[in-house]
């Protein structure tokens, strides 16, 4: 862990040197908070929390002249005082073609369970194929203390539903499949969100997320999962604030 952490550090580090004549202050970022409610926390396709649940958290990103580094923390407290948080920081770069192009990320993600499920380390990389029509996305991944390896691919697209003078609504429905170690599952989402033109309310974006989750775990007593969703229905709402 805390040579997957140094790694990370240093490559921020470089990178970040490779901006140095770009402007530092705070708009150079682009940051946002975030709270709602879920139903269930799903993560890589399987259950981890076991009940519904307020949260909150925050992200960011900055593009650089090589790459772009982003990153997230989200919190979901428990109701026995405990909370629960999952923590991501990455780098990515996008080479493009016209509206055609590819995109490339490395992420590391560190994950504090408060369900039983131990804390965990993981690593992704993903690829995505950028196109005006469906953008189609595979990915790898290991997580190292809960010992899953395996991949995804997805795909996904954005709708404009009302596009407005001072108000517009996105839909973007996905699909993706995960086949790791000890399971499988399919995840099928309804993505809406909500922008404004006016001035504060410019800064705030409603979002909700309406999920069918679907699993085949292989193992009995799995550690990796609060519950095995077979065919169930989740739902996620909150409002991200952007700076």
């Amino acid at each position: 862990m805390k040579k997957l952490i140094s790694a990370l550090m240093i490559t921020v580090s470089l990178l970040s040197m490779k901006a140095a004549e770009a402007k530092s202050d705070l708009s150079s970022y682009n940051i946002s908070l975030k709270a709602g409610y879920t139903s269930q926390l799903v993560i890589n396709g399987v259950a981890r929390h076991g009940e519904g649940a307020g949260f909150y958290g925050l992200a960011f990103d900055k593009g650089l002249s090589l790459a772009s580094v982003h990153g997230s923390a989200d919190l979901l407290p428990q109701a026995d005082g405990s909370s629960q948080s999952h923590w991501n920081v990455g780098i990515g770069k996008e080479i493009k073609w016209g509206d055609w192009g590819l995109g490339f990320s490395g992420d590391a993600f560190y994950h504090q369970h408060a369900t039983g499920i131990s804390d965990s380390t993981e690593v992704a990389g993903t690829v995505t194929l950028i196109n005006p029509y469906v953008t189609v996305f595979g990915r790898v991944l290991s997580d190292f203390d809960l010992q899953q390896d395996g991949y995804s691919i997805g795909a996904t697209k954005t709708l404009s539903i009302v596009n407005g003078d001072n108000f517009n609504l996105d839909a973007a429905p996905s699909l993706e499949w995960f086949q790791y170690s000890d399971y499988s599952s399919l995840v099928a989402a309804f993505n809406l969100s909500a922008s404004f033109e006016n001035g504060l309310l410019s800064h705030v974006l409603p979002f909700d997320t309406i999920s069918y989750i679907d699993n085949e775990i292989d193992v009995a007593n799995a550690r990796f999962s609060s519950e095995e969703l077979d065919g169930d229905v989740n739902f996620q709402l909150g409002l991200k604030y952007s700076f």
